[in-house]
């Protein structure tokens, strides 16, 4: 009798631990981690991805994670491990993009991915054309322009030389976007770091001209050297720099119709991007 109710309870135990093992790999592949220091499991978070594109490839340390669903131009990416990840974005015919983040334990994170055509469409305007002249004196003078304030009147654009600095200029420093703002892991007893200035790129080229990529406060268009490129602001080790346009010496301006248009020594086009 007593060796059947060992038997009982070693198959009880069996069991238990057999359902705790099952438990915990489902814990784990949900995205929660044990915090062994603290005795306690951390919970994951989400990370949002601005998708203006679709049928996307989405990398997450550099480990293929399938493609990503858009839905109202955004991308949800639940269950995410706190702590320092690397998401990657890649989609065919476009430049590749990632970029490093901390996860809070149970809070979300939002990413802007700039994906740029690698081979964008574009027209020559011939000097012939009545827009010719007004559009080539336009990027003219802006060659010497050194400020540039994004659409929503949150960000200013500076450059000297070969320095690119970004000043936020918002309502709330404590409400700024990255690269302004960065955060600590979990948000429980560290406080967030905010900056309103920060240098955003050192070329070792002269910058020309600078603007903001299609209306956007955290990416900038510079010309530089031969080409013309997005570029994220913030000197990070995953600062995204993605070229839009390579010629001779390209200069560029943003026409009231929100369109691009470069002028590359006599050439003027507009350019689809």
């Amino acid at each position: 009798m007593a060796n059947d109710n060992s038997s009982s309870n070693t198959r009880i135990v069996v069991w238990i631990l057999v359902l705790l093992f099952i438990i915990c790999i489902g814990a784990y592949f949900t995205g929660f981690r044990f915090d062994v220091k603290n005795v306690k499991a951390i919970a994951p978070g989400t990370v949002v991805l601005g998708m203006p594109i679709d049928n996307v490839n989405i990398l997450i340390n550099d480990v293929d994670a399938g493609k990503g669903r858009v839905v109202d131009g955004k991308i949800n990416l639940k269950f995410i491990p706190a702590g320092i990840q690397k998401i990657g974005v890649i989609k065919e015919g476009y430049w590749p993009w990632q970029k490093i983040v901390n996860v809070r334990s149970g809070e979300s994170v939002t990413l802007n991915p700039i994906l740029v055509n690698k081979s964008p469409t574009g027209e020559v305007i011939p000097p012939a054309d009545a827009e010719y002249a007004n559009i080539r004196s336009k990027i003219l003078s802006e060659v010497n322009n050194s400020i540039s304030t994004s659409s929503d009147n949150t960000v200013l654009l500076t450059k000297a030389s070969t320095t690119l600095k970004a000043k936020y200029i918002g309502e709330n420093i404590n409400n700024a976007p990255f690269p302004f703002c960065t955060f600590d892991f979990y948000g429980e007893t560290l406080e967030d770091s905010c900056v309103p200035e920060l240098v955003a790129f050192t070329s070792i080229e002269k910058i020309r001209n600078i603007n903001f990529y299609k209306n956007r406060s955290d990416v900038a268009l510079i010309a530089i050297a031969s080409g013309i490129y997005a570029i994220e602001l913030g000197a990070d080790d995953f600062q995204n720099f993605q070229p839009l346009y390579k010629g001779k010496s390209p200069n560029f301006t943003i026409g009231q119709d929100g369109k691009l248009y470069i002028l590359d020594e006599e050439a003027l086009l507009l350019l689809h991007c």
